[in-house]
């Protein structure tokens, strides 16, 4: 994949390992929202239930691609012109092909904070329920990648 060298900064500044380990705990604090409140049938969800859903989406995909972003800039000096391009630079590094899943969360989250009057609740629901599998790969593959390159994250 080729970047444009006008997005690279020069004055990048060290990883801060506490926002990368409270964005992961975060991430993972919203999966595990997700999963309590979809083990619910979907006709016994309340109003304030199926809101929280949503609340979560928009809290997890903000936390993922802040992490992103981060990583991104101070890492490796380049300035993403969106989410899904910092994610997509990340999957490069991270040497695997582009998660659709993430990709599809990343809209999702942009329908629900700017179209939320035109958003199936019911469809959020089914697809909260099937798996964050993809995200937990991405986050764990960067926490490798962060602790060999920079010996971060660790205890």
């Amino acid at each position: 994949m080729i970047y444009c060298p006008l997005k690279q900064i020069t004055n990048s500044m060290p990883i801060n390992h506490d926002a990368v380990k409270y964005r992961i705990n975060e991430i993972l604090d919203c999966i595990s929202n997700l999963k309590r409140l979809v083990s619910k049938p979907y006709t016994e969800l309340s109003i304030d239930e199926k809101n929280s859903i949503r609340y979560y989406i928009i809290v997890m995909v903000e936390a993922l691609t802040t992490l992103c972003i981060h990583v991104c800039r101070e890492q490796y000096g380049y300035k993403p012109q969106s989410y899904s391009e910092a994610v997509k630079f990340l999957c490069d590094k991270l040497g695997i092909e582009p998660l659709e899943n993430i990709f599809s969360l990343i809209k999702l989250r942009n329908l629900i904070v700017h179209r939320y009057w035109i958003i199936d609740d019911y469809r959020i629901y089914k697809n909260v329920k099937e798996n964050f599998d993809e995200i937990l790969l991405f986050v764990k593959l960067l926490e490798e990648k962060l602790k060999s390159e920079n010996h971060i994250l660790q205890s």
